[in-house]
């Protein structure tokens, strides 16, 4: 099995963060449409 360098690795790990972010971000959006829309419907507006 081939070792990956300390550079690659860091590259991996900041990819991931990123990805990380990018998904909780979109994930929240997503989440607090719906919730907008369900207060919206139960108050009548």
């Amino acid at each position: 099995m081939k070792k990956q360098s300390t550079s690659q690795t860091d590259e991996l790990s900041i990819t991931w963060n990123n990805l990380e972010q990018w998904i909780r971000g979109h994930v929240q959006n997503f989440i607090q449409g719906i919730l907008e829309e369900e207060v919206t419907d139960l108050l009548g507006r």
